[in-house]
């Protein structure tokens, strides 16, 4: 994914910004095409465009010497494609390769079709000339209950095999971010930081229903990070890497009695649903400043990468 971005500061208070995501995505699987059965191969499906787009206005909430907090509000845009389809292999009544043209998963989606509204905050807490705490935390809900795309035209089903009356749409789901660690300034051309994060898509939603197809769960990431700023620009490099992943169950899951984890009552292990996890992300960022940077700007300088 590419996110451009831009930070208009109107004064010492206000600030507004805008991101345009543009984001490509392969998917190999098994289960999608032939089957799980071994010795089938691997296919791929695709997705790519623009994404949602985020809309935000933030304040200065604390200014003080050693001490300043930023909060935000604002809209994400369901400008992203949410329907994009792709060739999907089946095997035909005589074993022959056929090509399915349907939905790709919802993962890969570019949108989720839903108008959505999103806190934050952002604080930065000073405990020497070169050292600091941070903290910074993001909640987007997402009202819109299912976004009118059928996962597949098969019927939603209990443990039982039973048919039952539950959404077989893509739902569209809230999410939060946070990150908190320390921040210490090397010269005055390098900053490092480390902490932790925590990533999640919500089982339920703070705003209106849930129901309908999601992969609902929450990673918790150590989170280290270089910065260099030579002038007006600055870049940066974050890799947090996994360390606690939890597949938690969607409420169509519960519903259905469904557990994804075959050994979760035989070795008591809790019941699961049906989520995946990357092992590490590597995220590069730029940012130029198109004015002289303020003595009296948010922060030390590296809240301009996001």
């Amino acid at each position: 994914s590419i996110i451009l971005g831009a930070n208009y500061t109107l004064n010492d208070r206000w600030n507004f910004s805008v991101s345009v995501p543009f984001i490509y995505i392969n998917r190999s699987s098994l289960y999608e095409h032939y089957g799980n059965t071994p010795g089938n191969p691997r296919f791929n499906t695709s997705s790519g465009g623009l994404g949602d787009m985020r809309l935000a206005a933030n304040y200065k909430l604390l200014d003080k010497s050693n001490f300043k907090m930023q909060v935000g509000l604002g809209a994400k845009l369901p400008t992203g494609n949410y329907s994009v389809k792709d060739n999907f292999h089946k095997r035909g009544s005589q074993g022959q390769d056929s090509l399915v043209w349907r939905v790709v998963d919802q993962s890969i989606q570019p949108g989720d079709g839903g108008l959505g509204v999103q806190a934050s905050f952002d604080a930065n807490y000073l405990i020497s000339e070169r050292v600091s705490f941070y903290a910074s935390g993001m909640y987007l809900s997402n009202p819109r209950n299912t976004n009118g795309v059928e996962r597949s035209s098969t019927l939603t089903k209990d443990a039982q095999g039973r048919n039952i009356p539950l959404s077989n749409e893509f739902s569209v789901a809230d999410q939060y971010f946070a990150r908190l660690g320390v921040r210490a300034r090397i010269k005055d051309a390098f900053e490092v930081s480390l902490g932790g994060r925590i990533e999640c898509i919500t089982s339920h939603d703070l705003i209106g229903r849930e129901d309908g197809f999601r992969r609902p769960g929450y990673i918790v990431s150590a989170d280290p990070a270089i910065f260099y700023t030579a002038g007006n620009h600055t870049f940066g490099l974050n890799v947090p890497v996994a360390l606690v992943r939890n597949r938690t169950r969607s409420y169509i899951d519960i519903q259905r009695g469904m557990d994804t984890n075959p050994n979760s009552e035989r070795f008591g292990k809790p019941i699961q649903g049906d989520a995946a996890f990357a092992d590490f992300l590597v995220s590069f960022s730029y940012a130029f400043r198109l004015s002289k940077r303020s003595e009296n700007q948010f922060g030390t300088g590296s809240e301009v990468v996001k």
